[in-house]
């Protein structure tokens, strides 16, 4: 074993051993768990997070510190009403990017002299 080969193996070793073990992913897709009506989907105070309807709908990253109790995800109440739309729409709105908005100088022309 050259000196290289048993380097890598302590590397090896030690990753395996201080390594957090991986999340559990759920079984139930976000979908299904955002429109199960079996649920209690209250808002609730949290972290400061992105509303994700916001971010879908208007391509805008909106904080709020209100989330779904269930869904974990952060959704606006007052404003747009998000978390209402959140959980009642079958199909969530394509996400938006920021290239897709028009640029305000786009078609100006300048000249200059």
């Amino acid at each position: 074993m050259t000196h290289r080969e048993f380097r890598y193996q302590i590397a090896v070793s030690l990753k395996m051993r201080y390594m957090p073990p991986a999340p559990v992913r759920s079984l139930i897709s976000r979908s299904e768990l955002r429109l199960d009506r079996t649920k209690n989907h209250m808002p609730i105070r949290g972290d400061i997070l992105c509303c994700q309807m916001c971010l879908l709908k208007y391509a805008i990253r909106s904080r709020t510190v209100i989330q779904c109790s269930v869904c974990k995800v952060g959704l606006c109440v007052l404003k747009n009403d998000c978390f209402l739309e959140y959980h009642s729409v079958e199909t969530l709105p394509p996400h938006k990017l920021k290239r897709d908005k028009p640029k305000r100088w786009a078609g100006s022309t300048k000249s200059t002299k």
